[in-house]
Protein backbone atom coordinates (compact mmCIF):
# COMPACT_ATOMS: atom_id res chain seq x y z
CA UNK A 1 0.00 0.00 0.00
CA UNK A 2 1.72 3.37 -0.95
CA UNK A 3 2.31 5.93 1.66
CA UNK A 4 -0.39 8.38 1.76
CA UNK A 5 1.56 11.03 4.00
CA UNK A 6 4.73 10.64 1.34
CA UNK A 7 5.67 14.17 -0.12
CA UNK A 8 4.96 14.68 -3.91
CA UNK A 9 8.23 15.06 -5.95
CA UNK A 10 9.36 18.33 -7.14
CA UNK A 11 10.15 19.77 -10.34
CA UNK A 12 11.96 22.53 -11.98
CA UNK A 13 10.33 24.05 -14.52
CA UNK A 14 10.64 26.01 -17.64
CA UNK A 15 8.34 28.77 -19.31
CA UNK A 16 9.22 30.51 -22.20
CA UNK A 17 7.57 33.98 -23.03
CA UNK A 18 8.37 35.60 -26.97
CA UNK A 19 8.55 39.35 -25.94
CA UNK A 20 8.80 42.77 -27.87
CA UNK A 21 11.32 45.31 -26.20
CA UNK A 22 13.79 47.49 -26.89
CA UNK A 23 16.43 45.41 -24.82
CA UNK A 24 17.22 42.36 -22.86
CA UNK A 25 16.21 43.96 -19.07
CA UNK A 26 12.84 45.73 -20.46
CA UNK A 27 12.23 41.81 -21.87
CA UNK A 28 13.19 40.57 -18.50
CA UNK A 29 11.06 43.51 -16.24
CA UNK A 30 7.93 42.77 -18.92
CA UNK A 31 7.64 39.10 -18.10
CA UNK A 32 8.81 39.74 -14.24
CA UNK A 33 5.77 42.37 -14.13
CA UNK A 34 3.36 39.86 -15.88
CA UNK A 35 3.96 36.63 -13.79
CA UNK A 36 4.05 39.23 -10.57
CA UNK A 37 0.27 40.27 -12.01
CA UNK A 38 -0.77 37.09 -12.28
CA UNK A 39 0.78 35.81 -9.26
CA UNK A 40 2.45 33.31 -10.04
CA UNK A 41 4.95 31.85 -8.21
CA UNK A 42 8.58 31.99 -10.38
CA UNK A 43 11.92 31.67 -9.05
CA UNK A 44 13.75 33.33 -11.92
CA UNK A 45 13.75 35.09 -14.80
CA UNK A 46 16.18 35.34 -17.91
CA UNK A 47 16.51 35.98 -21.61
CA UNK A 48 17.04 32.61 -23.73
CA UNK A 49 17.60 34.99 -26.72
CA UNK A 50 16.90 37.58 -29.07
CA UNK A 51 15.22 36.22 -32.23
CA UNK A 52 15.16 39.45 -34.67
CA UNK A 53 15.65 42.91 -33.32
CA UNK A 54 13.33 43.86 -30.27
CA UNK A 55 12.03 40.35 -29.84
CA UNK A 56 13.29 38.25 -26.83
CA UNK A 57 12.34 34.78 -25.73
CA UNK A 58 12.72 35.29 -22.20
CA UNK A 59 12.54 31.56 -19.54
CA UNK A 60 11.01 32.01 -16.70
CA UNK A 61 11.95 28.93 -14.39
CA UNK A 62 9.30 27.65 -11.79
CA UNK A 63 9.77 25.18 -8.76
CA UNK A 64 6.42 23.18 -8.06
CA UNK A 65 5.50 20.12 -6.79
CA UNK A 66 3.03 17.40 -8.68
CA UNK A 67 2.26 13.50 -9.41
CA UNK A 68 4.90 13.38 -12.39
CA UNK A 69 6.74 15.87 -14.34
CA UNK A 70 4.25 15.80 -17.13
CA UNK A 71 1.54 16.59 -14.91
CA UNK A 72 3.43 19.56 -13.93
CA UNK A 73 4.30 20.79 -17.52
CA UNK A 74 0.65 20.45 -18.69
CA UNK A 75 -0.41 22.39 -15.38
CA UNK A 76 1.56 25.03 -15.58
CA UNK A 77 0.78 25.71 -19.08
CA UNK A 78 -2.90 25.91 -18.15
CA UNK A 79 -2.28 27.93 -15.16
CA UNK A 80 -0.43 30.31 -17.20
CA UNK A 81 -2.84 30.27 -20.13
CA UNK A 82 -5.84 30.94 -17.44
CA UNK A 83 -3.93 33.71 -15.62
CA UNK A 84 -3.44 35.74 -18.88
CA UNK A 85 -0.59 34.60 -20.21
CA UNK A 86 0.55 33.58 -23.34
CA UNK A 87 3.89 30.93 -23.32
CA UNK A 88 5.07 29.68 -26.03
CA UNK A 89 6.45 26.33 -24.73
CA UNK A 90 6.80 24.75 -20.99
CA UNK A 91 9.25 22.05 -20.05
CA UNK A 92 9.83 20.13 -17.10
CA UNK A 93 14.03 21.26 -16.31
CA UNK A 94 14.86 18.14 -13.40
CA UNK A 95 13.22 16.40 -10.66
CA UNK A 96 14.66 17.74 -8.04
CA UNK A 97 13.25 16.26 -5.03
Amino acid sequence: MADLDAPLPTFALLARFPVQQADEPSAVEVVRSLLRAADEPFEDVTVEREDAPGTYYVMARFVLSSLDGETAVRGLFETLREAGLDPDEVWLDAQVA
